[in-house]
């Protein structure tokens, strides 16, 4: 058997091998869409503003926090 004839077989092999371990089109199935929850969570929430030289980016930081849900903020 020529070598480029082992490698495509080789290579057939391990991708029908792949899929079949990791199912093919299932992940679809499995990923349904939540609904918002019903009653209030205490979320924390803090910024971030970072630059480097004429470059900025501002990232928010959401987290569970302790504390009545509708609570007051720290500042």
């Amino acid at each position: 058997m020529q070598r480029r004839t082992f490698l495509a077989l080789s290579a057939a092999g391990a991708a029908g091998v792949g899929a079949s371990l990791f199912g093919t089109g299932q992940a679809g199935a499995l990923a349904r869409p939540q609904g918002a929850p019903t009653t209030p969570f205490a979320v924390g929430v803090r910024r971030y503003d970072w630059t480097r030289g004429s470059r900025r980016c501002t990232t928010y930081v959401y987290y569970p926090a302790t504390g009545t849900p509708g609570g007051n903020p720290v500042t």
